[in-house]
């Protein structure tokens, strides 16, 4: 007669699978190229910026919008806040934390591969290494400190006591960094 297997043994199997499942998903890259988050029917490229280095396509795709944002030619020679429209302006201060956070990725990733800190974990390393290649080949750091001046100035444009009246979503992430 063929015994019964414990129920036991398919619980522990279940679980494992999906530990494996969820530690292997890649929720950021799930996130960044299947399920964009969007506000008021905008693809919110802030929080695609602070996505983990599993997503430098995502950071990429946010700083183009940012430079484009930023360098848009209608835009360019007008020196006064009355000169733009609320959303214009609202673009101007998502350009600029996007173009921030970008520079942040760059100087993060440098530090994380000059081997001041020698305990990381491998696979990080080499995720990090990946991430750092895609946006060396993408972005020079000095674009970044160009488009970032002119984000910048029009920021600066606003009254700062009415910086966060353009904002229609919260700047803070919604999980732990």
């Amino acid at each position: 007669a063929r015994r019964p297997r414990p129920w036991y043994l398919l619980e522990i199997a279940a679980v494992l699978a999906g530990i494996f499942i969820i530690t292997n998903l890649g929720v950021d890259q799930l996130i960044a190229s299947r399920f964009p988050p969007h506000v008021n029917q905008e693809t919110d490229y802030i929080y695609l910026s602070r996505l983990s280095s599993d997503t430098p396509q995502a950071w990429i795709e946010a700083y183009n919008w940012a430079k484009a944002t930023v360098t848009d030619p209608a835009l360019q020679g007008k020196t006064k806040i009355q000169d733009f429209t609320d959303d214009q302006i609202r673009h101007f201060l998502y350009a600029e934390h996007i173009i921030t956070n970008t520079n942040i990725r760059f100087e993060h990733l440098k530090t994380d591969l000059g081997g001041d800190n020698r305990n990381q974990n491998l696979n990080l390393n080499l995720q990090n290494q990946t991430a750092y290649l895609k946006l060396t080949q993408t972005i020079s750091q000095d674009n970044i400190k160009a488009i970032y001046d002119q984000a910048r100035f029009f920021y600066n444009l606003i009254p700062s006591d009415q910086v966060y009246r353009y904002y229609d979503r919260s700047l803070n992430s919604p999980l732990i960094d």
